[in-house]
């Protein structure tokens, strides 16, 4: 009754594991600037481990973050010139063997596009950002069987007691990528809140995760 009262769910079942796989990513644009071009990269991907391997500056870091950007719905990390080159984008791959797509045009700093899932679905439209992200989180967290994440983040300047946090597939999805060799975080990009040990928890498969959580916030 306790529990229930202060809406903390009992979550002591140890999660299955999920599989997320991209089979293919292609985006294409026009390049602008001093050398003028269009410009299609197709990249198709089977089973196994794959590298990007190039010179300097000729778009590996691109590639990556115009993936991320799919699988978010929004990626502030690519680089303003690149997203502006960038006119149509499509990655495909699955989720524990359903097929999934992401397609959107790139115009004028706003992607619009559909979210397709499976044979027989029908698709989920998007325009704009947020429209963009909150399709591609519903279906990350759904698909991942991912939980919502409460927590408390106390006031450092002591000016009120605090505000409750929410953790979802904006953070979660930052332990997919590890971008810098030299950070203190491995996983993820920010410490703050105990973001990494909820990273660890989740993805590790750790049961009662949501639990403490909600108890701690309660």
């Amino acid at each position: 009754a306790v529990l229930q009262h202060h809406r903390v769910r009992e979550s002591g079942v140890l999660p299955r594991p999920h599989r997320l796989a991209l089979t293919s990513i292609e985006f294409s644009g026009t390049k602008a600037g001093k050398f003028t071009d269009d410009f299609r990269f197709i990249w198709p991907l089977s089973d196994g481990l794959w590298c990007l391997a190039g010179d300097n500056l000729k778009g590996k870091s691109t590639v990556l973050e115009v993936i991320w950007w799919c699988l978010r719905g929004k990626n502030k990390r690519l680089q303003d010139t690149a997203r502006r080159w960038i006119s149509h984008v499509r990655l495909e791959g699955h989720v524990n063997g359903e097929p999934f797509s992401v397609e959107f045009q790139h115009k004028d700093g706003v992607p619009t596009g559909r979210l397709k899932t499976g044979k027989t679905t029908p698709g989920i439209d998007f325009a704009g950002e947020a429209e963009f992200s909150s399709v591609m989180s519903q279906f990350m967290m759904n698909r991942l069987n991912l939980e919502i994440l409460r927590g408390w983040h106390s006031d450092v300047k002591g000016e009120e007691d605090g505000k409750a946090t929410v953790t979802d597939w904006a953070l979660f999805s930052h332990a997919l990528i590890c971008r810098n060799r030299n950070a203190e975080v491995l996983l993820g990009e920010t410490s703050e809140h105990g973001s990494v040990v909820s990273l660890l928890q989740m993805f590790v498969g750790l049961p009662w995760t949501s639990t403490r959580r909600d108890a701690e916030t309660a």
